[in-house]
């Protein structure tokens, strides 16, 4: 990788953590400010910066984030194409999926999927509010499974990125969801500040996945196109020959 792209890369990797990380500690505030005074809606600040809203900043945020990591795939699966590789077609499923991630963060469609409850009996441990996990959690399974063949194709390095990120985004949405599926098993209410504090930590592990993601992306589309422009550089010099 070129220094201009490797430079570009760092600058990449730094505002994708610090945007996260402020996007976070904004949502932590707007949990601890109203515990602390009482007050929950401050010159209107807190709803906006709230993780578990639907109509927040944080919610803009990784909608945005999870197009990013997609319009990544679908580069690479342009630049494999022209290098004619075998498996850039898994390039452009992880795009899809994640523009399907995305959309589903701006619009919940994984709500609708509660009313599958009737083919889950005994499943009385899953609120109605979590519904979601009966069929969405082997979902994920699945589709996990289904990339294997793609991430053994991958340099180990760029894997280890995507199987890392993929772990860390699915214990966020599946292990945190569960989590809080069993606090409300046992009494425990939305409201709660234990709740809120296990959807912020929900959030940060769902949205840092995609940050561990994006990197690592980043970083194979950079080494990507600075191959590519050697060889096409390298084949117009010949050429002048």
């Amino acid at each position: 990788m070129s220094e201009s792209w490797s430079q570009a890369h760092r600058v990449f990797v730094v505002s994708q953590i610090a945007a996260i990380t402020m996007t976070l500690i904004g949502g932590a505030l707007s949990y601890v400010i109203p515990f602390i005074s009482g007050h929950d809606y401050i010159f209107g600040l807190i709803p906006f910066f709230d993780v578990g809203s639907e109509t927040s900043f944080p919610t803009y945020v990784s909608t945005v984030n999870l197009l990013v990591a997609a319009a990544f795939c679908y580069l690479i699966y342009k630049v494999a194409r022209l290098q004619q590789e075998r498996p850039s077609r898994y390039w452009l499923v992880l795009c899809g999926v994640l523009v399907y991630l995305s959309v589903d963060e701006a619009t919940m469609i994984h709500e609708q999927l509660g009313n599958l409850r009737r083919f889950f009996p005994g499943s009385d441990l899953i609120p109605s509010r979590h519904d979601w996990l009966l069929a969405g959690a082997p979902l994920a399974v699945m589709l996990g499974l289904a990339m294997l063949p793609f991430l053994f194709c991958l340099p180990r390095k760029l894997a280890m990125s995507f199987l890392l990120a993929g772990f860390v985004f699915a214990f966020g949405v599946i292990g945190m969801e569960f989590v809080g599926s069993l606090m409300l098993h046992q009494g425990a209410s939305p409201e709660d500040f234990s709740y809120q504090l296990r959807r912020l930590l929900e959030e940060a592990f769902e949205m840092y996945g995609v940050v561990i993601f994006n990197c690592a992306a980043a970083g194979e589309l950079a080494r990507r196109v600075a191959n590519l422009k050697l060889v096409v550089s390298s084949a117009n010099a010949f050429d002048s020959e």
